[in-house]
This record gives C-alpha cells, sequence and structure tokens, in this order.
C-alpha cells in the first residue's frame, strides 16, 4: 500500500500523570486523522522544549529517571483485528535513551502507551495520511495473496 502523506509533523505533545499509582499505567493518544508514526521521544524531567506550540515553550515531566515502555497501534488495514498490534518498545534513561524509531509503515488512529511510570512527556512525530493508493499488481509481483485476491475480487464485482 502507497500513501500520499504530509511531511514529517509533530503529532502529540503533552504530559500523562500517574501520581502515587503502582500499577502498569496505560495511555492511549487518539488521532483525529490517520497517520503513520515515525519517531517517539521521552522528553526528560527538566528539559525545555521549545515549539510552535502553546505557550512556546514546555518542561520535560517524565518520572522515574529510568523506566520501560511498550507502545502499541491500531493498525487501520487489520478491520478483523480486536485488540492493538505492539509497535514498539523503549528502555527510557534520562538524558541517554530517549528516542524510538519506528520502522513500520502501520496507518493508525490510536496509540496506546504502557509502563510504570508517575509521569510521561511524549513528543509523537508522524505523517498524516490523505490518501491511500494501491499498486497494481501482476502475477510476477505478487508477496501478499490475500492483497491480491482482494483486488481480483473486488476487480470482477
Amino acid at each position: 500500500m502507497e500513501y500520499e502523506t504530509s511531511d514529517l509533523k509533530l503529532l502529540f505533545f503533552e504530559t500523562f500523570s500517574h501520581i502515587g499509582t503502582k500499577d502498569k499505567n496505560i495511555d492511549l493518544i487518539r488521532f483525529a486523522l490517520p497517520v503513520i508514526l515515525q519517531e517517539i521521544r521521552v522528553v526528560p524531567l527538566g528539559t525545555l522544549v521549545k515549539a510552535n506550540l502553546l505557550g512556546g515553550q514546555r518542561l520535560g515531566a517524565t518520572l522515574p529517571t529510568k523506566l520501560y515502555l511498550e507502545f502499541f497501534v491500531n493498525d487501520l488495514l487489520d478491520i478483523e483485528a480486536a485488540v492493538f498490534q505492539k509497535l514498539s518498545n523503549l528502555e527510557y534513561e534520562h538524558n541517554e535513551n530517549i528516542l524510538t524509531i519506528i520502522d513500520k509503515e502501520i496507518p493508525t488512529d490510536g496509540l496506546i502507551i504502557t509502563g510504570f511510570y508517575d509521569a510521561l512527556t511524549l513528543a509523537v512525530y508522524g505523517r498524516i495520511i490523505y490518501k491511500c493508493v494501491k499498486r497494481k499488481l501482476d502475477a510476477s509481483s505478487i508477496c501478499d495473496l490475500k492483497e491480491y485476491e482482494d483486488n481480483v475480487t473486488s476487480a470482477l464485482e
């Protein structure tokens, strides 16, 4: 599947706060339009971020200084999926390991974050999907039999 998308954009910048909880946290980010995620950055405690956001600058509030995060997405191409698909994970360490690069092109409208944290400031970057373009398939270029069958079926209808 090919997509017509925007350039890389900041899609989300916010802090999740769960002060005093001992359970694993689960947070959800919903996107108004379909997107392809490319980078998820954890903003360390006290880090000043200057951007075209409300107020022009924000402070990171991530605590603790070391934590393990998992990221899951709603795969918009898998309409039969009952659960979110694992996208990536990150072993965050303050000012050391703060970034995960997404190498999968999965159109989504939702991102779930799980982990044990009191506060988590995230910056999520990606591209907004404007249009999906199906490639024409021929017998010599069949990679995905299901996609080929779907194209043949829709062509015969």
